[in-house]
Order: structure tokens, then C-alpha cells, then sequence
């Protein structure tokens, strides 16, 4: 998180989460969702990135992961 913050990414836009993949809410992931929404909303242009440390944190297999990126990959 510091690397991110240390190239110019604000701590508003850093999400961390240790809750278990297995757990269906997990806050973070959703605020982070949420943020990703408004800025294509209010800029469509702009790209989203996300980085994720581990991709066993974002998913905990691949159909999961398939489709997230496919949510992703839809959204306005």
C-alpha cells in the first residue's frame, strides 16, 4: 500500500481487505466495486485499474474470477 500511495495513488483509492474469500460480504470489495462504478459513471473514458497483491484475495477459483472480469468488463 505505501508503493501505491508512494506513486501517487490517494489512501481514498487504496482498499484493503483480510477478511477470506469465502465470506460472501467483504466491505472493502464492495466500496472498491462502488468507486470503480462512479468513476466509469462520471468518466467514462478513464480507465479503472485494479491491483490485487494475491489473486487468491480477489477469487477463489477460476469461474469466480471469469466472472468478475466479465461484471468488469460490462460495466458503463
Amino acid at each position: 500500500m505505501d508503493a501505491l500511495a508512494k506513486h501517487g495513488i490517494s489512501r481514498d483509492k487504496i482498499f484493503s481487505e483480510k477478511i477470506s474469500t469465502r465470506i460472501k460480504v467483504r466491505p472493502q470489495f464492495e466500496e472498491a466495486l462502488r468507486t470503480a462504478r462512479e468513476v466509469k459513471a462520471h468518466a467514462p473514458h478513464c480507465r479503472v485499474i485494479f491491483t490485487v497483491f494475491e489473486m487468491k484475495r480477489l477469487e477463489r477459483d477460476a469461474a469466480e474470477l471469469t466472472a468478475l472480469a466479465d461484471h468488469l468488463t460490462g460495466m458503463p
